[in-house]
């Protein structure tokens, strides 16, 4: 099902999550990602370990709808195990957009 072909494609997603969620609510994050990982999240507690050690400002209203994204994927995950991964790559393309559309850590 784990394909190592997307890695490379995996790792610039990674970094560019990793880069964009600093004020998420990261214990949150950890105990979802110690939960669900070992079953079939591989991604999450890499970008979790990632974004504990990156700050960056981003603004209120990118921030907030990047926490009801994850929150939303968190808590699908916990009941729609095959969804999960798909939930995931779709907010990963949702918040790449919110860093195109709304950079707002350039202007600060």
């Amino acid at each position: 099902m784990h394909s190592r072909v997307n890695e490379p494609e995996q790792e610039e997603t990674d970094q560019r999550v990793m880069t964009l969620l600093p004020a998420l609510n990261l214990e949150a994050l950890r105990v979802a990602a110690d939960t669900l990982v070992p079953r079939f999240i591989p991604a999450i507690p890499k970008i979790v370990t990632k974004i504990t050690s990156e700050v960056n400002n981003v603004s209120s209203s990118a921030e907030g709808c990047l926490r009801r994204q994850f929150r939303v994927t968190i808590l699908d995950s916990l009941e729609i195990e095959k969804q999960t991964i798909n939930c995931l790559k779709i907010n990963c393309l949702y918040i790449q957009n919110v860093a195109q559309l709304q950079p707002y850590h350039q202007y600060q």
